[in-house]
């Protein structure tokens, strides 16, 4: 940025000149990495959320949370540090925080899990989607959610039997997740 002169009027009428160098405007630079949030928070949403006990309303009232959030920091703020107006500080939160801090959430929750359990179905068929396939369990009391059985195409492809072998533990957040799914033959 080059720098302007300004003609200013003194106490005494005079007019002085005097140099002005505008601020530097970051804010492109913030909304930018507010895109990259969205894309890289959205590739981990759509990355953990098949294998986290969670339901679409839950995620999506996360979304929202993380984005109150950042509404909550007061915009002088956002004006001081950023450079923000409060059209491009509501962009930076609902596109940028809610979503990024979502996947992160999904993330840690899955990374940091404990407590694991493996436990073995017995299944006599499936159902197929466009993009899932969904095992019909012998079992009518299995203690995991029905989404546990709702499974990628490729697991067909390394089927062996009939029994389906899940590995399920306690996420950091207190959410379920699945570590292992397998389809193995019945031991006798």
């Amino acid at each position: 940025m080059k720098n302007v002169t300004l003609n200013t009027l003194n106490e005494l009428g005079e007019i002085r000149e005097r140099d002005y160098t505008p601020k530097k405007d970051k804010s492109l630079r913030f909304i930018t990495l507010a895109i990259f949030a969205f894309f890289i928070g959205t590739g981990l949403i759509i990355g953990f959320f098949p294998i986290t006990f969670i339901s679409l309303f839950s995620v999506t009232k996360f979304i929202v949370l993380f984005a109150v959030i950042g509404f909550l920091i007061p915009l002088r703020y956002y004006a001081k540090h950023l450079h923000f107006i409060k059209y491009e500080a509501i962009i930076f939160n609902t596109l940028g925080m809610g979503p990024f801090l979502t996947g992160l959430f999904l993330c840690l929750n899955f990374l940091f899990s404990s407590n694991s359990k493996t436990s073995k179905y017995e299944f006599n068929g499936f159902k197929t989607n466009t993009n899932t396939v969904e095992l019909l369990i012998l079992d009518n009391t299995p203690e995991l959610p029905q989404e546990a059985f709702v499974c990628p195409p490729e697991i067909l492809h390394h089927m062996q039997g009939n029994v389906f072998k899940i590995t399920t533990a306690d996420g950091l957040f207190g959410f379920g997740v699945i570590k292992e799914r397998e389809i193995i033959a019945k031991e006798d």
